[in-house]
């Protein structure tokens, strides 16, 4: 489910932050975007005005 997947990449991500090193923290940050960006494809909002 996506859900639990931002969940699981949001706390990844947490604990890499404070690190400070960026070879952690960016594909850290790619694997949470690639999961916003896939649920944003499954849950569009139809504009219907």
């Amino acid at each position: 489910m996506i859900v639990s997947a931002l969940a699981e990449e949001d706390y990844e991500l947490a604990q890499t932050i404070p690190t400070k090193d960026l070879k952690r923290i960016l594909p850290s940050f790619n694997n949470l975007r690639k999961v916003c960006v896939a649920c944003h494809l499954e849950y569009t909002v139809n504009d219907r005005s």
